[in-house]
Protein backbone atom coordinates (compact mmCIF):
# COMPACT_ATOMS: atom_id res chain seq x y z
CA UNK A 1 0.00 0.00 0.00
CA UNK A 2 1.29 3.45 -1.28
CA UNK A 3 1.49 6.21 1.21
CA UNK A 4 -1.20 8.03 -0.18
CA UNK A 5 -3.40 4.85 -0.03
CA UNK A 6 -2.82 4.57 3.58
CA UNK A 7 -3.06 8.05 4.41
CA UNK A 8 -6.66 8.59 2.43
CA UNK A 9 -7.72 4.69 4.24
CA UNK A 10 -6.64 6.32 7.61
CA UNK A 11 -9.15 9.34 6.77
CA UNK A 12 -12.52 7.35 5.46
CA UNK A 13 -11.35 4.49 8.40
CA UNK A 14 -11.70 7.45 11.24
CA UNK A 15 -14.37 8.76 9.67
CA UNK A 16 -16.71 5.78 9.21
CA UNK A 17 -16.25 4.52 12.70
CA UNK A 18 -17.12 7.45 14.33
CA UNK A 19 -20.08 10.23 14.93
CA UNK A 20 -18.46 13.41 12.90
CA UNK A 21 -19.57 15.57 10.09
CA UNK A 22 -16.96 15.89 7.56
CA UNK A 23 -16.23 19.50 8.46
CA UNK A 24 -15.87 18.82 12.13
CA UNK A 25 -13.57 15.99 10.75
CA UNK A 26 -10.86 18.53 8.87
CA UNK A 27 -11.42 20.71 11.77
CA UNK A 28 -9.77 18.38 14.70
CA UNK A 29 -6.52 19.13 16.04
CA UNK A 30 -4.08 16.67 17.97
CA UNK A 31 -4.84 18.79 20.95
CA UNK A 32 -8.71 17.52 20.90
CA UNK A 33 -7.74 14.26 20.91
CA UNK A 34 -7.06 12.56 24.46
CA UNK A 35 -5.08 8.86 23.78
CA UNK A 36 -4.84 8.02 27.53
CA UNK A 37 -9.00 8.60 27.77
CA UNK A 38 -9.51 7.63 24.32
CA UNK A 39 -12.12 10.23 23.67
CA UNK A 40 -12.72 13.37 20.89
CA UNK A 41 -13.34 16.48 21.73
CA UNK A 42 -15.22 18.17 19.20
CA UNK A 43 -14.93 22.04 19.41
CA UNK A 44 -14.70 23.60 16.06
CA UNK A 45 -15.40 22.99 11.98
CA UNK A 46 -13.61 24.27 8.69
CA UNK A 47 -16.33 25.36 6.05
CA UNK A 48 -15.72 27.23 3.04
CA UNK A 49 -12.11 28.11 4.00
CA UNK A 50 -13.08 29.60 7.45
CA UNK A 51 -12.65 27.93 10.95
CA UNK A 52 -15.24 28.09 13.14
CA UNK A 53 -17.60 26.69 15.69
CA UNK A 54 -19.47 23.51 14.59
CA UNK A 55 -22.84 23.99 13.97
CA UNK A 56 -24.65 24.11 16.72
CA UNK A 57 -23.87 24.23 20.99
CA UNK A 58 -24.89 20.37 20.82
CA UNK A 59 -22.18 19.57 18.11
CA UNK A 60 -19.55 21.01 20.74
CA UNK A 61 -19.02 17.58 22.49
CA UNK A 62 -16.44 14.95 23.85
CA UNK A 63 -17.25 11.45 22.23
CA UNK A 64 -15.82 8.09 23.21
CA UNK A 65 -13.34 6.69 20.36
CA UNK A 66 -13.51 3.35 19.71
CA UNK A 67 -10.38 0.87 19.72
CA UNK A 68 -9.66 0.58 16.05
CA UNK A 69 -10.04 4.70 15.46
CA UNK A 70 -7.51 5.53 17.95
CA UNK A 71 -5.17 2.98 16.49
CA UNK A 72 -6.22 4.54 13.44
CA UNK A 73 -4.88 8.53 14.77
CA UNK A 74 -1.95 6.68 16.52
CA UNK A 75 -0.75 5.70 12.80
CA UNK A 76 -2.79 9.07 11.58
CA UNK A 77 0.08 11.28 13.44
CA UNK A 78 2.75 9.56 11.98
CA UNK A 79 2.27 10.94 8.49
CA UNK A 80 -0.57 13.71 8.59
CA UNK A 81 2.68 16.12 8.92
CA UNK A 82 1.59 18.80 10.72
CA UNK A 83 2.07 19.61 14.76
CA UNK A 84 -1.54 20.91 14.67
CA UNK A 85 -4.33 19.38 12.10
CA UNK A 86 -4.93 15.69 12.40
CA UNK A 87 -5.90 15.81 9.09
CA UNK A 88 -3.90 17.78 6.52
CA UNK A 89 -4.12 18.11 2.71
CA UNK A 90 -0.98 16.92 0.03
CA UNK A 91 0.79 19.96 1.12
CA UNK A 92 0.73 19.04 4.78
CA UNK A 93 -1.55 22.20 5.85
CA UNK A 94 -5.29 22.13 6.90
CA UNK A 95 -8.23 21.54 4.62
CA UNK A 96 -10.47 24.38 3.84
CA UNK A 97 -12.98 22.85 2.85
CA UNK A 98 -14.99 19.63 3.24
CA UNK A 99 -15.09 19.08 -0.74
CA UNK A 100 -11.77 18.51 -0.83
CA UNK A 101 -11.92 15.06 1.38
CA UNK A 102 -14.98 14.20 -0.65
CA UNK A 103 -13.15 14.38 -3.67
CA UNK A 104 -10.39 12.29 -2.41
CA UNK A 105 -12.65 10.26 -1.58
CA UNK A 106 -14.01 9.48 -4.84
CA UNK A 107 -10.83 9.26 -6.39
CA UNK A 108 -10.19 6.10 -4.07
CA UNK A 109 -13.77 4.79 -4.94
CA UNK A 110 -12.79 5.01 -8.57
CA UNK A 111 -9.22 3.65 -8.03
CA UNK A 112 -10.51 0.43 -5.98
CA UNK A 113 -13.19 -0.23 -8.92
CA UNK A 114 -16.14 0.65 -6.54
CA UNK A 115 -18.92 3.13 -7.54
CA UNK A 116 -19.30 6.64 -6.68
CA UNK A 117 -20.13 8.08 -3.58
CA UNK A 118 -20.22 10.54 -1.25
CA UNK A 119 -18.39 10.86 1.38
CA UNK A 120 -21.31 11.78 4.14
CA UNK A 121 -23.22 8.71 3.18
CA UNK A 122 -20.82 7.10 5.64
CA UNK A 123 -21.94 9.07 8.74
CA UNK A 124 -25.36 8.07 7.59
CA UNK A 125 -24.01 4.61 7.73
CA UNK A 126 -22.54 4.70 10.97
CA UNK A 127 -26.29 6.28 12.64
CA UNK A 128 -27.74 3.55 10.87
CA UNK A 129 -25.79 1.01 12.25
CA UNK A 130 -26.20 2.00 15.84
CA UNK A 131 -29.60 2.28 15.35
CA UNK A 132 -29.44 -1.21 14.24
CA UNK A 133 -27.70 -1.86 17.20
CA UNK A 134 -28.79 -2.97 20.59
CA UNK A 135 -28.56 0.92 22.01
CA UNK A 136 -31.60 1.64 24.12
CA UNK A 137 -31.86 5.28 23.73
CA UNK A 138 -32.28 7.27 20.53
CA UNK A 139 -30.81 9.92 22.98
CA UNK A 140 -27.31 8.40 22.92
CA UNK A 141 -27.39 7.50 19.02
CA UNK A 142 -28.66 11.40 18.78
CA UNK A 143 -25.76 12.58 21.28
CA UNK A 144 -22.98 10.89 19.46
CA UNK A 145 -23.53 12.80 16.40
CA UNK A 146 -24.03 15.95 17.91
CA UNK A 147 -27.52 16.48 17.13
CA UNK A 148 -29.28 19.39 18.80
CA UNK A 149 -32.05 17.11 19.76
CA UNK A 150 -33.61 13.23 19.33
CA UNK A 151 -36.13 14.51 16.17
CA UNK A 152 -33.34 15.29 14.28
CA UNK A 153 -32.12 12.12 14.47
CA UNK A 154 -35.42 9.91 14.33
CA UNK A 155 -36.66 12.56 11.28
CA UNK A 156 -32.92 12.05 9.45
CA UNK A 157 -32.22 8.18 10.31
CA UNK A 158 -35.12 6.24 11.70
CA UNK A 159 -37.35 6.90 8.98
CA UNK A 160 -35.73 5.67 6.51
CA UNK A 161 -34.59 2.70 8.71
CA UNK A 162 -38.09 1.38 9.40
CA UNK A 163 -39.16 1.97 5.52
CA UNK A 164 -36.51 0.01 4.21
CA UNK A 165 -36.34 -2.67 7.05
CA UNK A 166 -40.23 -2.59 7.89
CA UNK A 167 -39.05 -2.37 11.69
CA UNK A 168 -41.39 -1.80 13.70
CA UNK A 169 -41.22 -1.89 17.95
CA UNK A 170 -37.94 -2.28 18.85
CA UNK A 171 -37.05 -0.42 22.21
CA UNK A 172 -34.76 2.52 20.58
CA UNK A 173 -38.29 3.88 19.31
CA UNK A 174 -38.84 4.08 22.55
Amino acid sequence: MSCVERYVQEHIFIYDRQRFAFWEVIGLQWQDIDFEEQTVSVNRRIRNGDIGKPKTASSIRTIPILKEAMDALIAQKEISGSETWVFTNRYFTEYTSAGQLDWMYKKVLKYVGLPEGRLYNLRHTFATNLIHSDIESITVVSGLLGHNDSIVTQKTYISNVVKSNNIKGRSIFG
